[in-house]
């Protein structure tokens, strides 16, 4: 039963993990020096077709960090509330409440696949990058592994905003009451995390402490509430 909801998870979500894959590949073209020529289907360097085109230093520029933030942003936006009010408007949650499954359990199973989205989407192009920055003579700029520390930094400050649209979709609450006000507090720890980017410890504290207190709201809200 474990195995078919995460199928069934993945299985809704894998298109959104999709296209935000698809929306970070400008941004890695760019740390690469390469454009996509839309006359030719084809992907080109711009060393080779502009001569006076200065290569950029991978992972330095804040180009790559923009992206981060606004594609996994919008990613855990879509992504929480899809998981969560999809269920409530095809009037499912009761079914699934009343299968021999804990509830901390199906949240979890959800949480999981929707946490797996997120760091396939977000991880595989930075990866993917990283590996081409190490390779030998792929560019004339020095690199180091630490040196991407600060961009997985922020792409897990992104999960706050996605446990955060999740407990939003969850609560039984007025939308214009206090329904919105985990997002609204969540959409700051992505901002709080790239504002001390000189403190790294200060991020990742900020981060985790955020998610461990969405976490919890979560789990309270899915024992406490009858969802239907």
């Amino acid at each position: 039963m474990y195995r078919a909801l995460a199928i069934k998870e993945l299985r809704e979500t894998a298109v959104l993990g999709l296209l935000c894959l698809l929306c970070m590949l400008p941004a890695i073209f760019e740390q690469m020096s390469l454009e996509f020529d839309w006359n030719r289907l084809t992907v080109v360097s711009l060393l080779k077709t502009q001569s006076q085109f200065a290569h950029p230093v991978p992972f330095v520029s804040d180009t790559l960090d923009n992206w981060v933030l606004f594609c996994g942003g919008g990613l855990a936006l879509v992504l929480g509330g899809w998981q969560t009010l999809g269920e409530t408007f095809r009037k499912t949650w009761s079914f699934l409440w009343h299968r021999p499954m804990d509830r901390r359990a199906i949240i979890g199973v959800k949480l999981a696949a929707g946490i797996g989205v997120m760091a396939v989407s977000l991880g595989v192009p930075v990866l993917g990058l990283a590996i081409w920055a190490a390779t030998p003579g792929t560019h004339p700029s020095p690199f180091a592994w630490w040196m991407t520390e600060h961009i997985w930094r922020l792409a897990f400050a992104v999960t706050a905003v996605y446990l955060a649209a999740f407990l939003c979709g969850l609560r039984d609450a007025r939308w214009y009451g206090s329904r919105l006000l985990p997002l609204a507090g969540a959409i700051m720890v992505p901002l709080a995390v790239f504002l001390t980017q000189p403190w790294p410890l200060a991020g990742w504290t900020i981060a985790l402490v955020a998610d461990g207190m969405l976490l919890a709201a979560i789990l309270l809200v899915s024992r406490e509430r009858d969802v239907a």
